[in-house]
């Protein structure tokens, strides 16, 4: 679970944070313990020193309290290691012999102390025994911090953790009310209510979206329905050759604006469309007599490359509303040259030599409200297409340039 595992991250921070802050003391308690023995053998030679000064001053021969404190009145006294070390560094206070052994000088004007400080090293001898008491009270510092942690995790995460259960409990349109009443005024309490606000604007968003759903179902199906029987009124009167025409559009523009009105509702409700096997070339050549008039006066030549009995799985009215569209569009924009619709291995193509579609607009051509250079359209069009593909389960695809379009449906 993600709150499991947020806890987990903050225990093993604060975890990792006292272990750095352990170690870090530790090098440094190190360090101190040797500053602190490197001090006490300075003040141990100071000490010598100012006894040995005394002892020349009064004439008597130079001699130390401790007995790993020798007095050298010149350098070429001193061991090998420590003379060759200190021509070449003049300053160096302190050495290190090859056979182990340690060495602090203290040099005046009347001569040189050189301590043999081996087997007085406490730190050197004891680090050992430091190193495994560090690790454990490292180790007993690590479990104090992780229950420590893991408390106050628990406690941080608590109003998170009641925050998406309240979320997680959202089931369809049952938005919670007043769910942010309960959490503090913190952070977490501020991040509550706004999202309890939002939540109550998409509520008033879905009242609204199903309001116009049912108002606008019954205020175009209505129209639609009156004038549905006053046309067919009007066929069952007599008339001309010329008027049976326009009666004929008019039934067809009327069977498109049903068709178009019922795909929408269904899209705005979110119902499943019922799929069944549809005949495409019926379905295409009722398209093209529906917009043949867009091919009026044009020089085009349209093939249709469909066999008579292909078929798709799919919903007759929503694919009828894709391919009217698609067609549509391309009887519009082609002024000249041929219009192709091609049905093999499963993919419906739609080619048309028009001027092609603007590069910048191709990316975004089935959002809604987009439309491409002399279109008088509102750009509802393609976006409508998109959206009754994703319900089809239908993939589309479009290249375009400025040798025309091309629209491809795959199932």
């Amino acid at each position: 679970m993600i709150f499991s595992q947020i806890r987990t991250r903050i225990v093993a921070y604060f975890i990792a944070m006292a272990l750095f802050i352990s170690v870090l003391f530790a090098a440094l308690g190190l360090l101190f313990s040797y500053y602190i023995e490197d001090a006490m053998f300075s003040q141990l030679l100071n000490d010598e020193m100012a006894q040995v000064q005394t002892q020349i001053e009064q004439g008597q021969q130079p001699d130390t309290n401790l007995s790993f404190v020798r007095f050298y009145q010149h350098a070429e006294q001193l061991p090998k290691s420590v003379k060759d070390t200190l021509a070449e560094e003049p300053n160096r206070h302190e050495f290190y012999a090859e056979d182990g052994k340690h060495y602090h000088l203290k040099r005046s004007e009347q001569g040189y102390l050189l301590a043999e400080v081996s087997e007085y090293l406490i730190v050197r001898k004891i680090k050992g025994n430091m190193a495994k008491t560090t690790l454990i009270f490292m180790f007993i510092i690590s479990l104090f911090v992780a229950f420590l942690s893991w408390s106050l995790a628990k406690r941080l995460i608590k109003p998170i953790d009641n925050l998406m259960q309240v979320i997680s409990s959202v089931k369809g349109q049952e938005l919670p009310e007043n769910f942010s009443k309960p959490f503090a005024k913190d952070e977490i309490g501020v991040f509550a209510r706004e999202l309890e606000r939002a939540m109550q604007r998409v509520r008033q968003f879905i009242e609204r979206e199903q309001h116009f759903t049912r108002d606008v179902s019954h205020e175009l199906r209505t129209p639609i329905a009156i004038s549905q029987g006053a046309l067919t009124l009007l066929n069952d009167t007599p008339l001309s050759a010329e008027q049976q025409q326009l009666s004929g559009r008019i039934g067809d523009a009327q069977l498109q604006m049903q068709q178009c009105i019922e795909g929408l509702l269904a899209l705005a409700r979110e119902t499943e469309f019922s799929e069944e096997p549809v005949t495409l070339m019926p379905l295409i050549e009722s398209c093209v007599v529906e917009h043949h008039q867009l091919l009026e006066q044009k020089d085009i030549e349209l093939s249709l490359q469909v066999n008579d009995t292909a078929q798709v799985k799919s919903n007759k009215q929503a694919l009828k509303i894709i391919i009217s569209n698609l067609i549509g569009n391309a009887f519009n924009h082609c002024q000249q040259g041929g219009i192709n619709i091609d049905f093999t291995n499963n993919c419906l193509t739609i080619a048309d030599s028009g001027p092609g579609i603007d590069r910048e607009l191709l990316p975004k051509i089935f959002q809604s409200g987009v439309k491409g250079r002399g279109s008088e359209g509102f750009g509802i069009g393609l976006s409508l297409v998109k959206r009754l593909c994703e319900k089809l389960d239908i993939d589309l695809g479009i290249d375009s340039d400025q040798n025309g379009t091309k629209i491809r449906l795959q199932w």
